[in-house]
């Protein structure tokens, strides 16, 4: 089990929505092996990340940063 499988366990997700958030969670982390959610601190970088994508695109990549 990794950190996000951790992080995740409690909030009764199917494996599914854990999938997308760890493939989401992975592109806003530069593509680097999520070890922390330090790295969402930053909003201007993380809005940066997704700029240029459509708006639904946005959304569902944005949904592990509301969960932090």
């Amino acid at each position: 089990m990794d950190f996000i499988d951790k992080a995740l366990e409690s909030r009764q997700l199917s494996q599914n929505s854990i999938n997308l958030y760890k493939r989401n969670l992975l592109k806003l982390n530069d593509n680097k092996p999520v070890k922390s959610f330090h790295f969402l601190k930053n909003k201007e970088d993380v809005l940066d990340k997704i700029k240029g994508l459509n708006q639904l695109h946005n959304e569902v990549i944005l949904y592990p940063y509301v969960l932090y």
